[in-house]
């Protein structure tokens, strides 16, 4: 998908750290390189695909993490900010641009801009003087890798580094429904209640100290410092048996993980994919719907997890060294998100490139697919004698 060119929006668009926007900088982390050596098992691609899985290191340098503070900016619909007329994200301009495009927020973009024109006093609520918000949710909101890879590692990076500091974040995550997960995850991995500032979508919030954290990932690499909250030793799931006691059995636990059918991408001969895959030993389990402590459960208990391309596999950040990962990928899509997270979590990585649009979505990578049953028999195959 091609970026929207600033120039076309209804407001224009500013990366926290911009000298125009920022009040003031504060250093986190310096900046540094990362390398990471994928595991590859067995890869197959298709002829039609561009996308080719290497098993060279990959290099990623990162720039300093640092928090930049903007102050009296308006909080809109849970992720739109707003000051003086621009639109303020927390990552670079091509990202921003990409969220409109994916996300359709331009009108929304538009009457945010106009109505809160130099009107901050009109706002529903207002965030105390001495109170230092981040706000890190207006990129990738309400999906699963987005939030557990990218928007979770900054909310605690940030109350580690000011741990009087508050976080805004949808109510939505912290109630029953679907967003229950991104609540659980929360709490699970350290940020505490009052440490939550719950945010709701009707309402505007005046953030008189806004803080926003550059970006933690580079390309499908996350900085170290991300990967940090996921290894604490305190972390609720800790106590949760990892792999050593299946460490000469883990082929045996085969987990199929059935991809929920309104997030798009699905198989458009979903049943018959289910059963070619059962009769390979694997159980199919719908990881989704389950509670965010059963979720990671499977994963620290290691085995191989196979399913199509897509968030669930963000789940690899709790996966046991030495698991497999087979991944039913649409060769029109192709992401390498999380082909980095087993890299960097050594996880094996096998993936086969497959599949023809039968549907295609107005956003392509959630277009429905067909799978070759017999070229996925065969590749399930070779992978699991190898194993």
């Amino acid at each position: 998908m091609g970026h929207i060119h600033p120039g076309t929006l209804p407001v224009q668009l500013v990366t926290a750290n911009d000298s125009i926007i920022a009040d003031d900088k504060i250093l986190l982390h310096p900046a540094g390189d990362v390398m990471v050596k994928p595991i590859l098992g067995h890869v197959s691609n298709a002829k039609n695909s561009n996308i080719r899985r290497v098993d060279r290191e990959i290099f990623s340098k990162f720039d300093p993490i640092q928090m930049c503070i903007v102050k009296n900016v308006i909080l809109h619909n849970e992720k739109i900010v707003i000051k003086d007329g621009r639109f303020i994200v927390d990552n670079f301009i091509s990202t921003a641009n990409d969220l409109v495009a994916i996300s359709g927020l331009a009108d929304r973009l538009r009457t945010a801009a106009s109505r809160f024109a130099g009107k901050p006093d009109e706002a529903d609520f207002t965030v105390a003087d001495d109170e230092c918000v981040l706000l890190a949710n207006n990129f990738g909101s309400g999906t699963w890798g987005h939030w557990l890879a990218q928007i979770l590692p900054k909310c605690l990076i940030f109350v580690k580094a000011v741990p009087n500091g508050k976080v805004a974040l949808p109510r939505s995550y912290f109630g029953s429904g679907r967003f229950r997960n991104f609540g659980q995850a929360a709490f699970a991995l350290g940020l505490r209640p009052e440490q939550v500032i719950q945010i709701d979508r009707e309402k505007n919030y005046l953030i008189k100290n806004a803080v926003f954290i550059n970006a933690i990932h580079r390309g499908p690499i996350l900085h170290p410092a991300a990967l940090e909250v996921f290894d604490a030793p305190d972390k609720e799931y800790k106590s949760i048996s990892c792999s050593e006691e299946n460490e000469n059995k883990c082929s045996l636990n085969r987990i199929y993980i059935d991809r929920p059918e309104q997030y798009g991408r699905g198989m458009v001969n979903a049943d018959s994919i289910r059963n070619l895959i059962h009769s390979n030993g694997f159980t199919l389990k719908k990881l989704a719907e389950e509670d965010f402590i059963s979720q990671v459960a499977h994963w620290r208990r290691g085995g191989v997890f196979c399913g199509v391309l897509g968030s669930d596999f963000t789940n690899i950040l709790f996966g046991s060294k030495g698991s497999s990962v087979i991944s039913i990928t649409p060769h029109w899509f192709g992401d390498s998100f999380f082909f980095g997270l087993c890299a960097m979590r050594g996880l094996v990585w096998n993936e086969l490139f497959c599949g023809d649009i039968v549907k295609e979505a107005k956003a392509r990578h959630r277009s429905d697919f067909k799978v070759d049953e017999k070229q996925l028999d065969h590749f399930l195959s070779v992978v699991l004698r190898g194993l």
